[in-house]
């Protein structure tokens, strides 16, 4: 889980700073929103550490536990195996015995003793382990199911048989101890006892002198005053063991007779003894004395140089992290904790310093193991001051080229997002030549403000390359896969306006085809209209009209022709006007079609008209024809008639006889005038 919150600690990271940037911009409730986040983010990731640092306790606590409880319970069962062989010894001994197997006993009672001194400590730390696990245990309100620790019942169990065990052997031990000596001193005289006594003494003293002079050098660590300080302790406990002896010698001098010289003799070595046992007592005491005080110095001293140690050690890993920064903000936290370490680092080295003088006071230098460790110490802390500056340094690069990327990364997104606004802004549908030209140009213009963007992107992408290796991989991926969702954003919209540049200039090459058809169709259409209209507005003449209605059908015959072209350049503009219609938008694809379908329908028109009118004309020609046939026979006829009269004298009935058949040819052309002349309207 832990892996997964400092993966995931990038991406939180992120988000808040995208989060501030939304806050500056205005939308509050994303800041409200972010900081409850944020809180709880914080809550989660102390929860889950403390659990982590109480899981690690557990399972180190446990792991101890049950290794001294096994080497603790190892050692018991052992020793109880010791104490019945010496009780069944003490039991089957007779008074006529050796000295010998008493005295290997008696030994063995006495390591046997000093091993249950150094034993204590461990069913101390046995028992202190398992008190702290079931403290542990109660203090967990909801343990992970994962935990290490164990059950405390199992706990008290070996805590309760280990304490059962130990107050065993104790209660045992003061009647093995007095049997033994009991028999040894029934084998022994007196004198024997007591010159074993001196002996033992000389040679406790030799050892004490030699562990008060081991204590003395410069070269005693922790480690070392604690071996001394238990070699003390096993001789406090020998001293224990042999004081039945003294007090046995003791009173073997009150109750035995001997003689003058003999008693005096044995007298002033007794007293010897019991002096140098009282000095040894005082000396041992003393030299515990001396030895805890400088282990509690000691341990002072090392408590101090560990916490320096650790806190170093602390700051070294928090610059080896920091140097690989997860986001612009930690960057910024960063720098400012350098800012504040240089005068925590001065003031841990003028403390190391101090410690070491004080340490070093009155002792030949780099003869004591404490002021190597506190020489090393201050080393490091030297070491990290001079490393101060580079990180600061290194972070202020980091943070110069971090608040560049984003700032680039910024304008060329806001490039992308007007490029694609100003796209959608200007594609709709073009309904004219005129205003696909503009829009044309205005991809052209918005092409050109884009030109200088890839640059940017070639840019960003060699800023991302160095702080590849200054920054943590999960934010370079993060940062990495934003680049790329955004320039593949960008190089779609480009190629969109590449693709939209494309086609409006293939239209504008098919719409100025089209253009170049039907504008000039357009106007020879309306001029054709125009004669036409001339035509059929013309006024009848009132002279020679045959002649003005044969004038007038070739004139028809002419604007036939002229219809009859256009007929043909009309197949052209309507097959322009169909590629146009099918590469154009539906709406302007109307308007298109419904300009060609008007120029069809007034050649047309124009056509049906003409035809109209040449069939009227024509049907007026032939009448005028055949009056002018009939008038012309009658102008005959009269002719004829007046010259008959000049000529030939004719009776008057006669006369009024060819009269009447004239005036019956008259009355027919005068019907065909009237018919003529209501057809001209």
């Amino acid at each position: 889980m832990r892996a997964v919150l400092e993966e995931s600690g990038a991406k939180f990271a992120r988000m808040q700073e995208q989060g501030r940037w939304l806050k500056e911009a205005g939308c509050q409730g994303v800041g409200v929103f972010g900081c409850g986040l944020e809180a709880r983010w914080t809550t989660f990731h102390l929860r889950l550490e403390k659990q982590r640092v109480s899981t690690d306790r557990n399972r180190k606590l446990w792991s101890r536990f049950s290794r001294d409880f096994v080497a603790l319970s190892k050692w018991i069962g052992g020793a109880r195996e010791h104490i019945n062989s010496w009780i069944i010894f003490t039991l089957t001994a007779n008074q006529e015995g050796e000295l010998k197997p008493i005295h290997s006993h008696l030994n063995q009672y006495m390591d046997f003793t000093k091993e249950l001194e150094v034993r204590s400590a461990l069913k101390a730390s046995v028992i202190t382990t398992g008190t702290q696990l079931l403290q542990l245990r109660e203090a967990e309100t909801a343990p992970e199911p994962q935990s290490a620790a164990p059950e405390p019942c199992s706990v008290q169990t070996q805590l309760r048989q280990i304490e059962q065990d130990w107050a065993g052997i104790l209660s045992d031990i003061p009647a093995v101890q007095q049997t033994l000596h009991q028999l040894l001193m029934e084998r022994l005289s007196p004198q024997g006892a007591l010159t074993e006594l001196l002996a033992w003494v000389g040679e406790t003293e030799a050892r004490l002198e030699e562990q008060r002079d081991r204590v003395h050098q410069t070269t005693s660590t922790n480690a070392d005053l604690n071996l001394v300080l238990q070699s003390f302790k096993v001789c406090k406990a020998e001293i224990a063991v042999r004081q039945l002896t003294v007090d046995y010698v003791n009173q073997s001098e009150l109750q035995t007779s001997r003689g003058r010289y003999e008693h005096s003799d044995y007298a002033d070595e007794l007293g010897g003894l019991n002096h140098r046992w009282l000095s040894l007592q005082g000396t041992l005491n003393k030299q515990i004395q001396d030895v805890e005080q400088e282990l509690r110095m000691c341990t002072e001293r090392e408590v101090r140089l560990q916490h320096h140690h650790t806190w170093l050690t602390s700051q070294r890993e928090w610059m080896g992290s920091a140097q690989r920064p997860v986001s612009h903000s930690e960057v910024e936290k960063s720098l400012k904790t350098c800012e504040g370490l240089e005068e925590k680092l001065w003031l841990n080295y003028t403390a190391l310093q101090e410690l070491r003088e004080k340490h070093h006071t009155g002792k030949e230098d780099g003869t004591c193991a404490f002021i190597t460790q506190t020489d090393d110490v201050i080393k490091a802390c030297a070491a990290l001051s001079q490393e101060n500056p580079t990180v600061r340094q290194r972070l202020k690069q980091v943070l110069e080229l971090w608040a560049g990327f984003e700032k680039g990364l910024n304008d060329a997104t806001l490039d992308t997002v007007k490029t694609c606004q100003a796209m959608e802004y200007s594609c709709f549908p073009q309904l004219s030549l005129q205003a696909l030209q503009g829009f044309h140009e205005k991809l052209q213009l918005l092409r050109k403000e884009t030109e200088g963007c890839d640059s940017k992107w070639d840019g960003l992408i060699h800023t991302l390359s160095i702080l590849r290796d200054m920054i943590s991989p999960t934010a370079t991926f993060l940062m990495s896969e934003q680049l790329d969702r955004e320039r593949t954003r960008w190089n779609k919209v480009n190629r969109e306006l590449e693709n939209h540049l494309n086609r409006t200039q293939t239209l504008l090459q098919i719409w100025g085809a089209y253009a170049r058809l039907s504008v000039p169709f357009s106007q020879r259409l309306q001029t054709l209209r125009g004669d036409v209209t001339a035509l059929m507005n013309q006024p009848p003449g009132q002279d020679n009209i045959t002649q003005l209605v044969a004038a007038q059908i070739q004139v028809v015959h002419s604007l036939q022709e002229r219809t009859d072209r256009l007929q043909t350049d009309l197949e052209g503009v309507l097959e322009a006007s169909k590629e146009l219609s099918g590469r154009v938008e539906p709406s302007a694809a109307v308007f298109i079609q419904s300009e060609s379908r008007m120029l069809a329908r007034g050649v047309l028109h124009l056509s049906q008209s003409l035809a109209e009118k040449l069939g009227n004309l024509q049907e007026e020609h032939e009448q005028l024809q055949e009056f002018e046939r009939f008038l012309a026979s009658l102008e005959k006829h009269l002719e004829d008639w007046e010259g008959r009269l000049k000529s030939v004298t004719v009776p008057p009935h006669m006369y009024i006889s060819k009269v009447g058949q004239h005036k019956t040819d008259l009355m027919l052309n005068s019907d065909l005038c009237i018919e003529y002349c209501i057809s001209r309207g």
